[in-house]
């Protein structure tokens, strides 16, 4: 869903110029929309791969761990990340540590 946001954005913003849109998310809004997109990112990975209904995907459970892991830290330790976005990854790390 958020990427489909992010699709749309410059459609809102000539919606927005042209008087046709009475509200619009800020630049400092639209920012945290597409990191949170990128923090989101390997759990979409991880719910298409197990998803398959006509192959067995148990084996892929420890290669999914490993990358929602690494996504997790890359946006924590991402400098482009938004503080909202940074603040929301260090709490979703800790929960994925202790699980």
């Amino acid at each position: 869903m958020c990427e489909r946001l992010l699709h749309l954005q410059p459609y809102f913003s000539l919606m927005a110029a042209e008087g046709q849109l009475r509200k619009n998310l800020t630049d400092a809004q639209w920012l945290v929309v597409k990191d949170t997109t990128t923090l989101l990112e390997p759990f979409m990975c991880a719910q298409r791969l197990l998803e398959g209904k006509n192959y067995v995907t148990v084996s892929l459970a420890p290669f999914i761990v490993w990358k929602v892991h690494h996504g997790l830290r890359a946006a924590m330790e991402s400098p482009e990340s938004s503080k909202h976005v940074v603040n929301l990854t260090r709490k979703m790390y800790t929960q994925f540590e202790e699980q």
